[in-house]
């Protein structure tokens, strides 16, 4: 999935707000397109924000004074207790969070050559075609309402940058053939061979490889594996009594 803010929503939110809003947004997504019969699923959330991941885990923000992080925690906490789920958040490094970082920055490029892009770096063809999901329509509405929380922002616009991943694109080729996606035309060949190192590590770190240093990875840096036990606290204990 993918979403560009509006410019009120860019001078509305920080950086890191807008991280910790696109970790809350893709555990919704996570949880629409989840198909494992778990009764108690639990969501892994990447981020190369160290403040957003911190935020999943812990957060006791006061509306008084940050309306919109407060909105998104009690958000998040909602949906996870909708669904019965907890979560998984974990950073990863930036220079290994490429396809996020181009997902989230190139809005030049069309779903499709975004998709022939990855695709062309991910190695073998993989078993489920790559797809970008659109953002629900209830999602966009409740990103616009955070905006509306924050307080005003007098700071100017500043131009979003291209990822490092497009950027490293001189053009596109086609066969000219409806049904054949363009191909992207690499600046040079070093490039197109770190891109697609960086781009196998995210599409193969998965559960199976969490808890070891991944060999593409070039932060050298191995993501927690996932813990076996999941403490939950019922509410019935919590609700309604005050400590002896």
């Amino acid at each position: 999935w993918r979403y560009e803010f509006t410019d009120e929503q860019q001078l509305a939110f920080t950086l890191n707000c807008k991280e910790y809003i696109g970790v809350v947004v893709d555990s919704v997504i996570q949880s629409q397109y989840d198909q494992s019969p778990c009764p108690y699923p639990c969501y892994l959330h990447w981020s190369d924000s160290t403040s957003s991941i911190g935020w999943m885990r812990k957060s006791n923000f006061s509306f008084g004074e940050m309306p919109v992080h407060a909105e998104i925690a009690r958000f998040h906490a909602r949906h996870m207790m909708e669904m019965n789920a907890c979560h998984y958040s974990q950073h990863l490094p930036g220079v290994d969070n490429i396809i996020a970082d181009c997902l989230s920055r190139d809005f030049h490029l069309t779903n499709d050559q975004i998709i022939s892009l990855l695709t062309s770096l991910g190695g073998s063809p993989p078993t489920i075609p790559l797809q970008i999901v659109p953002v629900p329509a209830e999602l966009i509405s409740w990103i616009s309402r955070l905006a509306q929380l924050a307080p005003a922002n007098e700071a100017s616009l500043k131009g979003q940058s291209r990822s490092s991943l497009a950027d490293g694109i001189s053009g596109w080729t086609s066969s000219g053939a409806s049904s054949t996606p363009a191909v992207p035309c690499w600046k040079t060949s070093t490039k197109q061979h770190d891109f697609a190192s960086a781009v196998r590590l995210c599409m193969q770190n998965d559960a199976v490889t969490l808890g070891n240093v991944h060999p593409l990875s070039k932060s050298n840096r191995a993501l927690p594996a996932r813990p076996s036990i999941m403490w939950r606290r019922p509410l019935s204990s919590t609700i309604g009594q005050t400590p002896s």
